[in-house]
């Protein structure tokens, strides 16, 4: 059939971004972030995060090569020379991740998704930060959200609401049509 085509997309990043900068008040456009990981979930959020223009992200990974591998396929696809971000990648040694401040902090990592298990950050990574966002969604605050509070952050946020906003997107792309996810996201943030 002649209308017969395939489309794919990944909606995480466009969910991440409408829930931080309309659900938690939260604009990217000239703020620092770090992204800690460097796999399948940062990689789908990135790009979504650069549209926004902050000044700096920087991501950590447990394997510093990793992570260098991430901003040099980045790179190649988004001229960061013409956007004027910052865009660093490292370890998560204390010396990388201390070396700045940031608005927020973006977990999309799969450590600590258990209770009470811990990626073992400095607790003054979180001193300042506005944000603590763990893209895992739990009804219990996780241990990336607990260590996050008891380090300083101002408010913490799972993934929830970028798991309802990607939804909402993926369902604009299928139908055309706008859910209100409002309602869906009538759950406290702290």
């Amino acid at each position: 059939l002649k209308e017969d085509k395939l489309f794919a997309d990944c909606t995480d990043g466009h969910g991440l971004v409408k829930d931080l900068e309309k659900n938690l008040d939260a604009p990217l456009k000239g703020k620092k972030l770090l992204i800690l990981g460097s796999g399948g979930a940062a990689r789908g959020i990135i790009p979504s995060i650069l549209q926004k223009m902050p000044e700096k992200l920087k991501v950590a990974n447990r394997t510093e090569s990793k992570a260098l591998l991430l901003k040099k396929e980045l790179e190649s696809k988004v001229n960061l020379d013409e956007t004027g971000i910052l865009f660093e990648a490292g370890s998560l040694s204390d010396d990388f991740l201390l070396s700045d401040s940031f608005n927020f902090i973006i977990k999309s990592t799969s450590i600590s998704t258990q209770p009470g298990e811990s990626i073992g950050l400095p607790e003054a990574l979180f001193s300042g930060t506005k944000l603590a966002y763990d893209l895992f969604y739990s009804v219990e605050k996780t241990a990336f959200m607990q260590e996050a509070l008891a380090g300083g952050a101002e408010k913490v946020s799972d993934g929830f609401g970028m798991l309802i906003e990607q939804g909402a997107e993926s369902f604009r792309l299928w139908t055309n049509l706008i859910p209100d996810t409002s309602r869906m996201l009538n759950k406290p943030i702290d």
